[in-house]
């Protein structure tokens, strides 16, 4: 696969080309009379009419989530425009771009510029997002700078998880799965009263099945397979109307084998670093079978992903009269070990265990008012922290040990990395909202005071059996196991907020103007290795974010428009960056992405919904991208931003009729992605394949409900052409002579039964 871009920005705000992105669902916003119901949203910390919000966002309720087959984060891209998740090491650990907004780093210390929050409780860590996706009440998406009223600034946009909570009956459901792959899935739930003020729910989700990609090594597993079970208990005390408490405990656990690495030689011949060495000795040789299938590998090291999560996020809320006053106390931690075959061959190339652990907690604390007419406004302080431990190894070249077994021993192939890293966060935020007539206004500060702090950062060289030899970091000859690097402290002080004007029209419609600023805090190098120059950090990010959008609902037709054209200058975006074996924090000067989205939803009839987006991208790298080539440095200045596609393609149809006593209920939806690049170096150099051409991918859902609802017998299938596609790449020919790729799942579909009771 090869692709290539034009680097000189030609798509300007003007003359950007159309992206179209079709993306609702009948059961998010259609009542059984087939009329359009108003959503609800608690973006703004309260719960409002989405018509109501003068911001860009996508909401996906309980029954959305259901037929488009949404169990973890990565689904969500293909449903909510202007929205990117790659998957460098499986769906658990997913990366998060929003209108080419991106983290573009794999490292478990860095914080997403795309905020996660489940149950308003900020999870820090990647590796920590993927195992809360179940029984949600709903997923709302916002895109832009939330800078104002969340727990964690962000300059991309945020994601709230919000799960279901007791609602005082006796109630629940029984969801059982069947697919392809051996796949079984497990979904359940009950909740019941325990007094007229509390009330209890049990939730639990559970999925296994054999991995997708076909592994040849002899006795080997295949990769890419299906582990996961978690569970979460929520209690819910309401006294009185002005008093109320919501507690959830959480715990997941996840351990499929790994996520299968395909190698793309990059070396003569189409040989990897380790097979064009032994062919010029004239050795036999590795070489990847012509007859391989696109997801087929030959992996010798076959290990697992495991990740356990666990936390309690406590929400308590008590009215005052007309002010009213909410705490949110949480607290989780998360342990992940990712042990994989890098280089996708029998051979011992590069082969990488990545381990990681994380304690955080945060107390959240407002005072609000609302009120319909004339001020409404919110104060509140922040406070957080979270403590990480990283152990990571990395085994390089031991196939060369049968060929030269007398290496010497300062020339060892085995590295070894450790760090802490501490982060702490504390702030304080206020947003005020005046009405007057059908006007609207909205301003909104935060202060928020950053400290990061790397310490114990100790790594060294050793041989095939891993045994130390060298230190790197510190560097140490001979080497000494208590050696560590000084500590490295950063502190950053930033304002950010929001201004925002918004109109009621006649009608059912908003109309808002809209500029925030977002900021992320600066960074330390999760992948310093080497040497002590690799542990140099990166500075803040910010994007000063500018917005207009409309909101509107038309009873007759049935239609619904959310819409909203945007325009980013966006300062040192901070990414990884591989040199040879050797990596890098960097970061670009300047950046602009612009463009606008648009959401319909059609409702001809009771028995049909047609559902419309549209989305715009245009990005480009406008000042100050300098990278080294071949120990060259060149300027990359008008290049499109990683995880940024031009053109994206969504549509669904919805269609119920009753049928045989019962109801039968379809879905059809299919989703098209633009080309898009991995890396800033889009497809200059040796980096044409690191990115991914267009593509698209459909899925279907066919229900059959009958005794009112109660039961019902669904058969599903996504990727239904059985497309193949690239989800993450990684141009590693320098060092290895190889690109790292993860291709994405192939055609899967199953069966599933449902009870409600």
């Amino acid at each position: 696969m090869s692709f290539n871009v034009s680097r000189n920005g030609a798509f300007h705000f003007p003359s950007l080309a159309v992206s179209i992105s079709f993306c609702f669902s009948l059961p998010l916003a259609v009542a059984n009379d087939g009329t359009l119901e108003e959503v609800l949203v608690s973006a703004q910390k309260r719960e409002q009419n989405l018509s109501d919000v003068p911001l860009s966002i996508s909401v996906l309720n309980a029954d959305s989530l259901t037929v488009r087959q949404i169990t973890n984060l990565t689904d969500l891209s293909a449903h909510v425009p202007g929205v990117q998740i790659a998957s460098p090491n499986g769906d658990i650990l997913p990366i998060i771009a929003m209108r080419g907004v991106s983290m573009a780093d794999y490292n478990v210390n860095q914080a997403s510029p795309i905020g996660v929050y489940l149950d308003e409780m900020s999870l820090t860590s990647n590796y920590t997002h993927g195992l809360a996706l179940f029984d949600l009440e709903r997923v709302e998406v916002l895109r832009g700078p939330q800078g104002t009223l969340y727990g964690k600034n962000t300059t991309g946009g945020a994601i709230n998880l919000l799960s279901r909570e007791p609602d005082f009956q006796r109630d629940g459901y029984l969801d059982l799965g069947l697919g392809n792959y051996q796949r079984q899935i497990l979904k359940a739930a009950y909740e019941t009263p325990l007094s007229d003020t509390l009330a209890v729910r049990f939730a639990l989700h559970g999925e296994q099945g054999e991995g997708y990609s076909k592994n040849h090594f002899p006795g080997g597993d295949d990769l890419s397979s299906a582990n996961r079970l978690a569970g979460r208990v929520t209690l819910k005390w309401q006294p009185d109307d002005t008093l109320g408490a919501v507690l959830r405990l959480n715990r997941a656990y996840s351990s499929p084998e790994t996520q299968a690495v395909v190698s793309e030689g990059t070396d003569p011949g189409g040989l990897d670093r380790l097979a064009s060495t032994y062919a010029a000795f004239g050795l036999p040789h590795y070489e990847r079978p012509a007859d391989f299938g696109y997801l087929d590998t030959n992996s010798n090291k076959v290990d697992h992903t495991r990740v356990a999560t666990e936390g309690v996020i406590l929400k308590v809320s008590k009215d005052f009269g007309p002010v009213s006053l909410t705490s949110v106390s949480g607290y989780y931690r998360g342990d992940y070990d990712h042990l994989s075959d890098a280089d996708g061959t029998p051979q011992q190339l590069l082969e990488t265990d990545w381990r990681g652990d994380i304690t955080q907690w945060s107390q959240d604390v407002r005072l609000s008012h609302f009120q319909d007419q004339g001020l409404s406004w919110t104060l509140g302080l922040y406070a957080a922290g979270e403590d990480h431990q990283v152990h990571n190894t990395f085994e390089m070249f031991h196939g060369l040990a049968p060929l030269v077994p007398s290496f010497g021993p300062n020339s060892g192939f085995t590295l070894d990395q450790r760090y802490e890293q501490a982060r702490d966060s504390a702030a304080v935020y206020g947003q005020l909202e005046y009405d007057w007539g059908a006007n609207r206004i909205t301003l909104g500060l935060r202060y928020t005071a950053d400290k990061n702090k790397q310490f114990n950062v100790h790594s060294w060289q050793g041989t095939y059996a891993h045994e130390p030899v060298v230190g790197l970091i510190p560097f140490a000859l001979p080497y000494n196991p208590d050696a560590v690097n000084d500590a490295q402290k950063l502190e950053d002080k930033e304002w950010t907020g929001t201004l925002k004007i918004d109109r009621r029209l006649s009608g059912n419609a908003l109309v808002y103007a809209s500029y925030s600023r977002g900021y992320r805090s600066s960074a330390f190098n999760g992948a310093a290795i080497l040497g002590s120059a690799e542990l140099a950090p990166v500075g803040p990010e910010f994007v000063d974010a500018y917005e207009v959008g409309v909101h509107a609902n038309w009873a007759q037709p049935a239609l619904s428009l959310n819409a909203a054209a945007f325009y980013y200058d966006y300062e040192n975006q901070q990414f990884i960056n591989i040199l040879g074996i050797q990596q890098f924090m960097s970061s670009a000067d300047k950046a602009r992405s612009q463009g606008a989205e648009l959401e319909l939803t059609w409702v001809p009839n009771k028995a049909l919904s047609v559902n419309l987006g549209i989305a715009v991208l245009d990005t480009e790298y406008t000042e100050g991208l300098l990278l080294s080539v071949a120990d060259q440095v060149h300027d990359f200045t008008g290049n499109q931003l990683s995880n940024a596609p031009e053109l994206g393609v969504n549509a669904s149809v919805d269609y119920q009729t009753l049928w045989a006593q019962g109801e039968v209920r379809a879905h059809l939806g299919g989703a098209y992605t633009g080309q898009q690049w991995f890396t800033p170096y889009n497809g200059d150099f040796s980096y044409q394949n690191i990115g991914q051409a267009g593509h698209t991918l459909t899925n279907a859902r066919v229900e059959y409900l009958w005794s009112a609802g109660r039961y019902a017998l669904s058969l599903w299938g996504n990727n239904l052409s059985n497309k193949e596609y690239q989800v993450y790449a990684t141009n590693l020919s320098e060092g290895f002579g190889f690109n790292y790729t993860i291709k994405g799942a192939p055609r899967t579909y199953g069966l599933g039964f449902r009870a409600k009771f």
